[in-house]
């Protein structure tokens, strides 16, 4: 789906809701994320399990998603996107819509839905 950055996050009885009107198309990558970083800064939708993802790893994702435009959405398992960041990390960066905890097949586990500004 090609999203706007018009869109608004509305979260209605714990479902998120995403209004468009185009065809929605889904790519689903396999891959290093630090060596094909093009495929999230052109992605309008993010999707990201990061349960068992380390601190470097974690930053390096942050560093990837910053890169993304505005309107792009972030849905992220177990650890979300740091809100600010910039210079002295006082620039906000993403919006959290939405904090649900979810069950998963090995257990319950926190989603973020956040929204690049």
């Amino acid at each position: 789906a090609s999203l706007q950055s018009s869109d608004h996050c509305d979260v209605t009885n714990d479902v998120f809701y995403i209004d468009t009107f185009s065809n929605t198309k889904f790519s689903f990558q396999c891959a290093n994320l630090a060596s094909r970083g093009e495929i999230i800064s052109q992605s309008d939708l993010v999707i990201c399990h990061c349960t068992v993802f380390d601190d470097d790893l974690m930053t390096t994702v942050q560093s990837l998603c910053e890169q993304c435009r505005e309107g792009t959405f972030f849905v992220m398992v177990s650890k979300c996107l740091e809100e600010k960041g910039g210079d002295q990390g006082c620039h906000l960066l993403f919006e959290t819509c939405s904090v649900q905890q979810r069950n998963m097949d090995w257990g319950q586990a926190t989603v973020y839905i956040q929204r690049k500004v």
